[in-house]
């Protein structure tokens, strides 16, 4: 395309330089002809027409010559591209010469890959059949696992309640069996201090529970048994402790109602925010101590359920009223540690004073912070010693 530009370039500069050549001619001749017109007008009249012409056709010859040499640079531009054009056309020359070989292999290539197309078409005309009977069979697969999921979703649930149900059966059969293995027991009571702050949902929610169940159990252990309940928390509470007497198991609806009032953090809402891991630990056994305990050698247990210990200025006090409760004979002061604190160094200090605490009592000291039930832990804290 660049070279056929550059011939019509060419034949428009020539008819420019023809145009411009006849124009100078006849302003030439009309000069030296002008003497010869006859004189048609006054001869000054004729000599100022004459005059313009002449300054008409200077204007045009100068746009004839600035157009002339507009036309020369465009003329230049135009034979520098042909010139271009002519080293990229022996450039493609030169390529085309070189590239035949390469163009040769990819021509056997291409066949070959048309061979090889033609051989795959046929297979896959003769595994049409074989893949119809596999989408079937894939299909009928897919509604199959439609199926069982369908019915696995509609068990699941069910199956959820029935592993719970099993695995808290056991247990209790653990539980039982431990209490059977011990020698029969008197008169039994028990007081149970339990923290009721707010990282103690779990071991509150499940005291609600099984507090007609761990009743049950007791007066398999013992002719009469008797429990009490004192919920402790924070003393910059109101109200850190509550308590509810010894009540004999045979008529627990007044206890049963006291616990079912139980909530995590169950602070006054003006009381000061608890910052610190420590509860009052000391003022909930000092109350369990106080309780209507009945007649002295009989079966007598407080135990305590936290995941905190006493306030530093309070642990020597605590320590001093289990040692007094368990002088007696067959009264025992035993600690639960209910869950992992946060703050490692409450998780130490916990463990630290609740192993102190059970051993001023003469009691047992059980973890429970991989999440014993309520009842298991009671058990083991009862019959432990």
């Amino acid at each position: 395309m660049k070279p056929r530009r550059a011939e019509v370039a060419v034949f428009s500069i020539a008819t420019l330089d023809l145009f411009a050549s006849g124009m100078g001619a006849f302003i030439l001749l009309a000069v030296i002809a002008m003497p010869f017109f006859p004189n048609t007008g006054s001869s000054s009249a004729h000599a100022e027409r004459i005059q313009a012409q002449l300054a008409q056709a200077e204007r045009d010859k100068q746009a004839l010559e600035a157009a002339l040499a507009k036309a020369s640079l465009q003329e230049e531009r135009i034979q520098a591209q042909l010139a271009q054009a002519e080293r990229d056309k022996q450039a493609l020359e030169a390529a085309l010469a070189k590239a035949s070989p390469q163009e040769e292999r990819i021509q056997a290539q291409l066949a070959q890959a048309e061979r090889d197309k033609q051989a795959l078409e046929a297979a896959l005309a003769k595994a049409s059949l074989q893949e119809e009977r596999i989408q079937a069979q894939l299909a009928q697969a897919e509604r199959d696992k439609q199926a069982l999921e369908a019915a696995l979703a509609k068990a699941s649930p069910q199956e959820e309640r029935i592993q719970a149900q099993l695995a808290q059966a056991e247990r209790d059969k653990q539980a039982l069996e431990a209490a059977l293995a011990k020698a029969s027991l008197q008169e039994l009571e028990l007081v149970v201090c339990v923290d009721v702050t707010a990282s103690m949902t779990e071991q509150i929610e499940g005291l609600k529970r099984e507090i007609g169940v761990l009743a049950r159990i007791l007066e398999q252990l013992a002719p009469s048994a008797g429990i009490g309940v004192v919920a402790f928390g924070d003393r910059l509470w109101a109200q850190a402790i509550r308590s509810h007497a010894i009540a004999d198991t045979a008529d627990l609806s007044s206890l049963r109602a006291f616990v079912a009032r139980l909530q995590p953090n169950m602070q006054d809402p003006g009381a000061g925010r608890n910052r610190d891991g420590p509860e009052a630990v000391a003022a909930a056994l000092d109350s369990a101590a106080r309780m209507n305990w009945g007649a002295a050698g009989d079966r007598r247990h407080i135990v305590v359920i936290t995941d905190n210990a006493a306030y530093p200025d309070r642990e020597a006090a605590a320590l001093e009223t289990a040692r007094r409760f368990a002088a007696t004979d067959g009264r025992h002061v035993s600690t639960v540690r209910a869950n992992f604190t946060q703050d490692p160094r409450d998780r130490q200090e916990a463990d630290r004073f609740l192993r102190r605490l059970a051993e001023a009592g003469r009691g047992q000291f059980v973890d429970a912070a991989g999440g014993e039930s309520m009842i298991g832990s009671l058990l083991l804290a009862i019959l432990g010693v």
